[in-house]
Formats: structure tokens, sequence, C-alpha cells
């Protein structure tokens, strides 16, 4: 017999509850009157349908708008510096970077080596874009 998992006590507790709030309801409505339930239930329908038409008619004028304001937002700094105005690529990132694309150059040698590189290649379309732009950045700011 198979162990029973999460989802099996998921409806357990689901049926137990459903069982303890229908019990519930019973001993409350046990001494009204059949035309006092449908008297209820009509009150009932009344509210649900009334406030279901407020909440349509506030969604179509628009009437109930909520302004939230965020204040000034300001950048986060590091270093005395912001990280948009001076961006850093370490030397040893940029290597990491140069090996790999050696590495996806060099598995273009063989038959098996272009499956691996054109596997990688479909899985993250751009990457050797992504990898060039990161080269021409990192030279841009050597000569600087």
């Amino acid at each position: 017999m198979e162990k029973p998992g999460l989802q099996d006590y998921a409806n357990q507790l689901y049926t137990a509850g459903r069982l303890r709030w229908s019990d519930w309801m019973g001993e409350k409505t046990a001494s009204l009157s059949q035309r006092q339930l449908y008297l209820l239930l009509w009150i009932f329908i009344a509210f649900m349908g009334s406030w279901s038409f407020f909440q349509l008619y506030k969604g179509i004028t628009g009437s109930d708008t909520i302004i939230i304001s965020s204040g000034r937002i300001q950048p986060i700094t590091t270093e005395d510096r912001t990280a948009k105005d001076n961006p850093y690529i370490p030397g040893g990132e940029y290597l990491k970077v140069k090996e790999f694309y050696n590495y996806m150059d060099s598995l273009a040698n063989t038959a098996a080596g272009r499956k691996v590189r054109d596997s990688i290649l479909d899985a993250r379309p751009g990457l050797l874009d992504s990898i060039a732009s990161i080269e021409a950045y990192y030279k841009s700011k050597l000569n600087k």
C-alpha cells in the first residue's frame, strides 16, 4: 500500500473542515422554518448582487482610484561612487569571460564539439553577442 502524500492529507483536512462547517450551519439553522431560510437566502442574494453591481460600477467609472506616492528614489551608492557613473568589471571576471569565449570557439573544431556548442547556443540565444559586448565594454574602459 502506498504511503499517503501531502495531497491526501490536504484532502482529508478539506473534507474535515467541510463537515465541521456543515454541522455548525445545521445546528444554527435547525430552529428556523423553511420560510425563514428562504428569506435569509434572498437577503444574502440581494446583498451579494448589490455589492457585485457596486464593484462593477466603481470599476467602470473609475471613481475609486488609489494614489500611491513613492517619495524620492535615491540611487544606491557604494564606495563613494554610483554604480551608473562608474561600472567596473574586475580583471579576473574578464579573464573568465575570455576563457569561456575561447572554449566556445574551440568547440567548433570537432563534430561533437559543434553539437555541444549548438545546443548551448540554442538554449542561450544571444550568448556570443553578450560576450562580445562585455569584451568591447572592457576594452573601452581600458582605453580611458
